[in-house]
Order: structure tokens, then C-alpha cells, then sequence
């Protein structure tokens, strides 16, 4: 009885499941269509927030079982000053929020909105010399500025228990976290416009050379 109760498991498992050998030949016969090249056919994609260009490709992207992308890729933007880190002036494509700070030990709290100006006991810089606000890059290159959300009734947000605190104009939504895993300071939760939870926790730095007047 066990045996017969255990072979109905297993068939309905396989009457559930994917039939790999027509599926394998679905994904290959679809690679095998000619269509015409689209507007980022070799990875370029034109920023609508500065007007550059940026490269981006895929290394490895695996079917999933939900709308979030199983892909790991990189990037290559000829105008980052500072480069990438990987071979070749690349860098792994991954979502994440920045900004630009004074120095790497100057924020003792780890990551903070809004930075304070910076006094050398001769002269004070004021942020806006190096900030430029905390910016959402994700998708090789979108995203949007982090925007604080004012105590408005008539703004419009997602009707919840989650205490919101800075959005995008792309529909992008934003809590904090009360730590990160990696040090002092608060993370980020963001939720994109169709409803998946990004966690932003690991905080990470790296030097920049960019200069501004």
C-alpha cells in the first residue's frame, strides 16, 4: 500500500511537471528566428538622466518561476571616471542606491540622506560640491532620484502599514531598515511599481575621481 500510494505521488508529480525535452527544443527553435535588431541590440542603452551611454550583457540568465530576472550580468559606462572593477573597466550589473560623500570615514553612521557640509577648520564646503543626491540604478542604468515624500494627504502612495519615506518618478517606493548587515547606519527596502521588494542592506564603497566647479 505504500509502495501504490507512493507510485500515485511520483506520477502525479511528473503529469505536474515540465517536459524538458520539448521545452529545450522550444527556447532553441526560438533562438533560430531571424527579427529585425531593436534599439539596444549590443547592450547600449542611452541614460535619460545625463545623456550617456552605457553597455550592458548578460553572463548567465536561467528561466525563473516569478516575474524577478534569475540573470547575472555587467556593465561598461565609458564616462564612469573611476571605472569599473572588474576586467576590463567592467562591473557587475546589480541594483543599488548611491550617492557621492567627502570621504569614506566621514560618515561615522554609516548611511545617512542627507550628508553635512564638510569644514577643514579653514573653509566650509557646502554638499552640493560633491553630493548630488542618493540615486536607484538598476537595469542597466534606470532608476531615478530618491525624493523625499512630503506630509501631503493628496500625494499619492500605496495605501498600506508601510511607512514610506522617499519615492522615484518612476513609481519606485522607499522604507528604511533600522541597521545593514555590514556596519553602522540604516539600509532600504525598495518596491518597484510592479510590486517586487528590493532589500538594499550591504553598505559598500568605493573612491571616485570625479571633480565638479
Amino acid at each position: 500500500m505504500a509502495f501504490f500510494t507512493l507510485a500515485l505521488a511520483l506520477g502525479s508529480v511528473r503529469a505536474q511537471g515540465t517536459d524538458w525535452p520539448n521545452e529545450y527544443a522550444k527556447r532553441v527553435r526560438s533562438t533560430e528566428n531571424v527579427s529585425p535588431l531593436g534599439d539596444e541590440a549590443f547592450g547600449d542603452k542611452v541614460s535619460l538622466f545625463n545623456g550617456t551611454v552605457r553597455f550592458s550583457h548578460d553572463l548567465v540568465a536561467l528561466p525563473g518561476n516569478s516575474g524577478l530576472r534569475v540573470a547575472l550580468g555587467i556593465f561598461h559606462d565609458p564616462h564612469d571616471i573611476a571605472q569599473g572593477q572588474l576586467n576590463g573597466n567592467w562591473d557587475l550589473d546589480i541594483p543599488y542606491v548611491g550617492a557621492i560623500h567627502e570621504s569614506k570615514s566621514a560618515q561615522q553612521n554609516g548611511w545617512v540622506p542627507v550628508p553635512a557640509n564638510v569644514d577643514n577648520g579653514y573653509i566650509e564646503f557646502d554638499r552640493s560640491m560633491f553630493w548630488s543626491g542618493n540615486r536607484l540604478t538598476i537595469d542597466g542604468g534606470g532608476g531615478g532620484d530618491l525624493l523625499s515624500i512630503p506630509a501631503d494627504p493628496k500625494r499619492v502612495k500605496p495605501v498600506n502599514s508601510i511607512n514610506y519615506t522617499y519615492a522615484t518618478k518612476d513609481g519606485w517606493f522607499f522604507s528604511e531598515l533600522p541597521s545593514v548587515q555590514n556596519g553602522p547606519g540604516k539600509g532600504l527596502i525598495g518596491y518597484a511599481p510592479d510590486g517586487t521588494k528590493y532589500t538594499f542592506n550591504w553598505l559598500g564603497d568605493r573612491a571616485s575621481r570625479r571633480v565638479g566647479l
